[in-house]
């Protein structure tokens, strides 16, 4: 027969640092605190796409994060790729601007109405959205 634990003796065991309550509270704090970062980070639009991709490549890395190395290796793995991920970003946003460009287009002349030139545009825009979330 198991010995009662007293009251204290749990609540001890509960917030004990390698229990399985705390740890799954400190991963909801990387995840809470790197979701945070990506927002500060996208604010200016220009460094959305840095920001995505650095996300992408710690969350990756998930497992192995703690609140402390999150934050570092958030702005370090930022920094490594600023430059790539921010050209496919802005041509990845220059393609954007096209397509609103093209559903003002088609609403100022009133074809917004008409199946297959909404079909042809709801494609592109498929294959635009499919392609922001497979490059990042």
């Amino acid at each position: 027969m198991r010995k009662k634990r007293p009251f204290r003796q749990w609540i001890l065991d509960i917030f004990n640092d390698s229990s399985p309550f705390m740890t799954r509270a400190g991963q909801l704090c990387v995840l809470v605190l790197l979701n945070f970062l990506w927002l500060l980070c996208c604010l200016p639009v220009f460094t959305a796409g840095a920001s995505s991709a650095a996300l992408a490549e710690l969350l990756l890395r998930y497992p192995q994060q703690t609140v402390g190395s999150a934050f570092i290796e958030f702005f370090s793995a930022f920094r490594r790729q600023f430059r790539r991920a921010t050209s496919v970003w802005l041509i990845l946003i220059a393609c954007g601007a096209v397509l609103a460009a093209d559903y003002r287009f088609l609403a100022l002349r009133q074809l917004t109405d008409t199946f297959w030139v909404m079909a042809v545009f709801c494609l592109a825009l498929s294959v635009y959205v499919l392609l922001l979330v497979w490059v990042f």
